[in-house]
């Protein structure tokens, strides 16, 4: 199974409601991103950013954001990509009213780029 698809099945079932593995996305990170060569990683930002917007629900947004900041990681650059400077205002606005973890790892991923 690839990335993008391990990454859907986890928004899929944190989306439902009922959390039957609480446990999902902290094994997407160790399993995928972190087994992923830094090119890799980088080259996933984008598409992970993408659904990161997309996310409604700021349990499931707040395991993307945690996500995009281990792809970030995992890239080992500084390199803000273009995507994320592009979504820079949308992603701000995004968590503006959540709670001080989230926002917390938003600006995590924002002090990562230098931004």
């Amino acid at each position: 199974m690839t990335y993008d698809t391990k990454l859907a099945d986890a928004i899929a079932a944190w989306n439902t409601g009922d959390i039957d593995d609480e446990w999902q996305f902290q094994r997407l990170r160790d399993d995928c991103v972190g087994t992923m060569s830094a090119g890799e990683a980088f080259q996933w930002i984008d598409y992970t950013l993408q659904q990161l917007i997309e996310q409604k629900n700021e349990m499931t947004a707040t395991e993307v954001l945690e996500t995009v900041l281990a792809l970030a990681i995992q890239s080992k650059t500084t390199e803000a990509p273009k995507s994320l400077d592009e979504a820079k205002s949308q992603l701000k606005a995004k968590f503006a009213d959540s709670d001080d973890y989230t926002r917390g790892k938003f600006v995590e991923l924002m002090r990562f780029y230098r931004g």
